[in-house]
């Protein structure tokens, strides 16, 4: 037991919380209200003070009176040890779902307005953060997944604080010139985020310089990255690392740092050897450092453009041998924790096609179980619900090249004929959805603004309740009709406008805006699949399965040529240079043969779902009718 009370007992705390509910709450409901807080103190919370729990299904008026005696032996000190009590009680207990909302949220209630007193001193509450539901029953989310036993190095990116006026300036430049110039493997401008990615590890390579090398930070300059400038840079003094005579051994010194540091942080003796990708990565930003010094040296005539050349071609074998790794290259991370067979995303896409609900279904607060359809869900989450199904819904259904295409993906409402609007998406920029009278169309572009293949006809799906894949798309852009609390029906122009977008772009973000990064769009499907699942999926794995799901397809029942082929366009190990009997045919009508299976395979699937509910509904009119007179 407890010590007697110390200040008010809780006893006291529970009639000045019943005198306030009586005064300011109607005689109905604040009967009921005071009936659950008491139920919710005298039964799930007491006996976690260790007090004896009552003994009946229903509190009888002595085991009333007794747990409101117990209450007098417990100071109000420790009312803010209620809320964790209560859980550990609903576990020890098995107690309903419905039951633990409702006295969960009466305890709570409770526990607000005594923190809204000033009698009550809450100055010593630890201010812990509410649990979720996923919390409490310890499922976690898809970022406490870790698909590597390699621990996290520490940061050590140059921040903003360190960046000096004349290196603020270099970068600056050096963004300029990653933004009018193109890539060099595919002849390409750089997307924003590819500029970003490069940028960041710069600063991350200037932060080993500060960090490591010890260089001040008033002296870092991108200079510095290049040694066969230091003679017109005045750089030499300011670093002199021993041995280091040209650009690839300053490279080789920053990855043999990687490398050293990350086998310290995971307490290994025989440290294994980068990945090929981080190897890539870092020759490739250092060659865009090179390459701006080229061009800053050939506009002032300098005499390092020879040395700078060779500093290029240099660099270039080096990222050759690691190109070159990757064939034998073996991931470190755990593929069996984000991989799915293409049938399991597809039941992943029809759980989250079920989800697009006003009411979710739970359980009722019966010991025999069963289940109840639950309170109206906000218009903003059923939105939420849509926008993830039409995600992993385009994914799986017309399955892009690369998810910037979904991301990018502008929509049109406008309804004219087909002839028209064909002529109309050719003049249009970027990758567009669009209907005329009798489908939705989508136009898709590749990295080069150019349409990948003629326009798409969109799968209007049929699924086993009845309902249309085009019905959900429409309900997401056009209108969008429920029925609130009240029966009353309200109508929305879309369930996408409860965003406010200001963009014509398919998807949004919930401020509005558009999804500028590819990691924040990821997370629409990466958070749901990892909790239907238990996997952590994203656009870029499904992508991977749904190659191989096609490729297999194709070694079965393609010819070997077309199998080749169209294991080359799906991004596979096959390359044309490996055949000279190679005819990429499917460079033209890939898109067309391709996503045409992935609609198939997606109606197959559902088709026998609808056929057994078809068998049910028949089955249920069958006996109606027998049961009629």
């Amino acid at each position: 037991m407890l010590p007697q009370k110390q200040q008010l007992s809780l006893l006291e705390v529970w009639q000045r919380y019943e005198t306030a509910v009586l005064a300011t709450q109607p005689q109905p409901k604040a009967t009921a209200l005071l009936a659950q807080t008491r139920t919710a103190l005298l039964r799930y919370t007491l006996p976690g003070w260790g007090f004896p729990p009552p003994k009946g299904q229903r509190l009888t008026a002595q085991e009333s009176a007794q747990g409101l005696q117990c209450l007098s032996q417990v100071s109000v000190a420790h009312l803010q040890e209620a809320a964790a009590l209560q859980e550990d009680l609903f576990e020890q207990l098995r107690v309903a779902g419905n039951s633990r909302r409702n006295y969960r949220w009466a305890l709570h209630q409770f526990l607000d307005w005594c923190q809204q007193q000033s009698w009550l001193d809450t100055n010593t509450w630890s201010e812990a953060e509410q649990p979720t539901p996923r919390k409490r029953k310890k499922k976690g989310s898809a970022t406490d997944v870790r698909v590597t036993t390699r621990k996290a190095s520490q940061a050590y990116r140059l921040p903003d604080a360190a960046l000096s006026a004349s290196l603020q300036q270099e970068l600056a430049a050096l963004e300029q010139y990653l933004t009018d110039s193109k890539s060099s493997e595919r002849s390409q401008q750089r997307t924003s985020a590819t500029i970003q990615q490069t940028l960041n590890q710069v600063r991350r390579i200037l932060g080993w310089l500060h960090h490591v090398e010890g260089i001040a930070q008033d002296a870092l300059s991108l200079h510095l990255l290049v040694p066969e400038t230091w003679g017109q840079n005045q750089q030499r003094q300011v670093l002199e690392p021993e041995g280091t005579k040209n650009s690839v051994e300053l490279v080789q010194a920053y990855l043999q740092w990687q490398q050293a540091s990350r086998a310290e942080t995971a307490a290994l003796v025989d440290p294994p050897p980068l990945s090929p990708h981080t190897v890539i990565k870092t020759v490739n930003t250092w060659l865009q450092v090179v390459n701006l010094s080229q061009q800053q040296a050939l506009e002032r005539s300098d005499l390092a453009t020879e040395s700078l050349g060779e500093a290029t071609v240099a660099l270039h074998e080096l990222r050759q041998t690691a190109v070159a790794a990757l064939k034998t290259h073996q991931p470190v991370s755990d593929e069996l924790k984000k991989r799915l067979e293409w049938m399991e995303i597809l039941e992943l896409t029809e759980q989250l096609r079920q989800e697009c609900t006003p009411r979710f279904r739970q359980q009722t607060q019966s010991r025999q179980g069963g289940t109840t359809l639950g309170s109206l869900r906000s218009v903003s989450a059923i939105a939420h619900s849509y926008q993830r199904f039409l995600c992993g819904a385009f994914l799986v259904y017309l399955p892009p090249q690369r998810q910037q295409e979904l991301r990018t993906l502008q929509v049109s409402c406008s309804i004219a004929e087909k002839a028209a609007l064909s002529q109309w998406a050719l003049t249009q920029a970027g990758s567009w959805l669009y209907r005329d009278e009798e489908q939705w169309w989508l136009k898709l572009v590749d990295r080069q603004h150019t349409p990948s293949a003629p326009p798409l006809p969109v799968p209007n799906l049929a699924y086993a309740d009845g309902r249309r894949f085009y019905q959900y798309l429409e309900e997401w852009l056009l209108h969008y009709a429920y029925q609130d609390e009240q029966g009353r029906s309200v109508m929305l122009p879309g369930l996408r406008s409860c965003f406010k977008p200001q963009h014509d772009y398919l998807f949004t973000m919930k401020q509005g805006q558009p999804y500028s990064q590819a990691s924040a769009f990821m997370e629409l499907l990466r958070n749901p699949a990892y909790r239907l699942t238990g996997k952590v999926l994203t656009p870029e794995t499904l992508r991977r399965s749904g190659a191989d799901c096609f490729t297999a397809w194709l070694k079965e029942h393609a010819p070997a040529k077309t199998y080749r082929a169209g294991s080359y366009a799906m991004h596979t190990h096959v390359t044309p240079h490996q055949d000279k009997d190679i005819d990429v045919i499917v460079s033209s009508n890939r898109d067309q043969q391709e996503r045409q299976w992935f609609a198939d395979v997606a109606q197959n699937f559902v088709k026998p779902l609808a056929k057994g509910q078809a068998k049910k509904r028949k089955a249920k009119r069958k006996a109606k009718r027998k049961a009629k007179p």
